[in-house]
């Protein structure tokens, strides 16, 4: 491969990268009024981070390179770490991998992956970048378990 390439990791298996995009956003709500000239805008935190990775897979065994990748991001047990190129690791899930085959290089694939970097609450089976959310599913978890003893209790 070309010096130009990044080597880039998720799960371990490597990625060769040619290019790499992050977005860091801000959730506002604009408030418009019949008859203003200026809205009113509600900042609602910080939307999650998106990491968008442009990478080749390659050599004789770009196929079993691919599977493993598609069997990775498959697996929702656990949160994906990305070894980013420029910001290091990363914890979160990839929300979609896009694969190109064309007829010129046919012994590689490239695959453009959508990384959300956050916390899995393995609960509910999402991601979320939010402490909060993970503190409000350990205290429903909590008040489920106390329900359970006092109905014991009562029987």
């Amino acid at each position: 491969m070309s010096s130009g390439w990044w080597l880039c990791e998720l799960n371990g298996l490597p990625l060769y990268v040619s290019q790499v995009d992050d977005t860091k956003a801000r959730a506002l709500v604009v408030h418009q009024y019949p008859g203003g000239s200026t809205p009113d805008l509600e900042d609602m935190g910080a939307e999650a981070h998106i990491t968008r990775i442009t990478a080749t897979v390659w050599g004789e065994d770009w196929r079993v390179q691919l599977r493993a990748l598609e069997a990775a991001i498959a697996d929702t047990t656990a949160e994906h770490e990305l070894f980013h190129p420029v910001l290091g690791l990363l914890r979160g899930r990839v929300r979609s991998l896009d694969v190109a085959h064309e007829e010129a290089t046919w012994r590689s694939a490239q695959v453009r992956l959508e990384f959300v970097e956050g916390a899995l609450v393995p609960e509910l089976g999402t991601v979320t970048s939010s402490p909060a959310v993970a503190v409000a599913a350990v205290e429903l978890a909590a008040a489920d378990a106390r329900a359970a003893l006092l109905a014991l209790e009562v029987t």
